[in-house]
């Protein structure tokens, strides 16, 4: 894998040091159809496969887990080192970025807590 994503022409780097997850219901993994975008969902097992059995305990009312990857910074050209650009979709650790970055329906963002809750935005 390149450690970046050539869109439109601007180079958009990968951050390999942070990462975050969106906890998600049944009901809005079919309302979004996030089984068929390129967002990366794990089950709610699969995801807790990496946490102890206690810390699970509070994962278990949800259905599946949205992994965000995260980009470090834009360029206009290959080279990782060069100046950054602004991109047409905000800052890398926008909302709006984010979404678009992961493949994600930003309403999501906006759904109700029994629904939705971010487990961590950008952790690293």
């Amino acid at each position: 894998m390149d450690d970046y994503r050539l869109e439109d022409g601007l180079f958009y780097w990968q951050d390999e040091d942070h990462s975050g997850a969106i906890l998600v219901s049944q009901k809005m993994i079919d309302k979004y159809k996030l089984n068929e975008t390129g967002c990366y969902i794990q089950t709610i097992d699969e995801y807790l496969e990496d946490l102890d059995e206690e810390e699970g305990e509070d994962y278990r009312k949800w259905d599946g887990v949205i992994i965000l990857d995260h980009c470090s910074h834009v360029t206009a050209t290959d080279d990782e080192s060069g100046k950054d650009v602004t991109s047409p979709f905000g800052h890398v650790r926008d909302e709006k970025f984010v979404c678009w970055w992961n493949d994600i329906p930003i309403e999501l963002l906006k759904e109700g807590k029994d629904d939705v809750e971010i487990d961590g935005w950008s952790d690293g």
